[in-house]
């Protein structure tokens, strides 16, 4: 009996996990766990390279040259937005923010058709507005009271509509 107990003692002690990989499964499990999936915006479609002229004012409701000369007027004041390390560079903020602007898409689809998150299309289009109304007093201007007629006559020439 002796013997036979001393065998299963022993069968026992070998089959005991060491403390230390018990730990280091434990650990390794979290870290599974605790892994966040990352949005990563490539710059895998550039909309001014993809889109022809035809298609990017069909997109866009303004020219490939409007929007360049916006982007290198506004580039200065356009971080990079991060969202958890992923940055946005300054044309695809401008252009979500464009294509929200236009279209009255809500966050979630336009964040699904431009392959970023929600809350990077909400961050786009609350910097981009930002911007725009700081450049609109360069160049939104209201007639002279004196031009109003003449200004009035014009606009209805060009866009069909009466003003007064």
């Amino acid at each position: 009996m002796r013997r036979r107990s001393a065998l299963i003692g022993s069968q026992n002690l070998n089959l005991r996990p060491n403390i230390g990989t018990v730990l280091l499964q434990h650990l390794a499990a979290l870290q599974r766990a605790a892994t966040v999936e990352r949005y990563v915006i490539h710059d895998r479609m550039n909309p001014f390279r993809s889109y022809n002229n035809e298609e990017f004012v069909a997109r866009y409701r303004v020219t490939k040259e409007c929007v360049t000369e916006l982007l290198e007027t506004i580039r200065h004041s356009l971080a990079i937005v991060h969202n958890r390390g992923s940055p946005s560079p300054p044309h695809l903020q401008l252009t979500i923010a464009l294509r929200y602007m236009t279209t009255g898409n809500f966050q979630p689809s336009m964040a699904n058709c431009s392959g970023v998150p929600q809350s990077s299309v909400s961050t786009c289009v609350s910097t981009i507005a930002a911007r725009l109304a700081e450049l609109a007093p360069r160049h939104i201007r209201f007639p002279e009271p004196n031009n109003e007629k003449t200004i009035m006559s014009q606009f209805s020439v060009i866009a069909g509509m009466t003003g007064w």
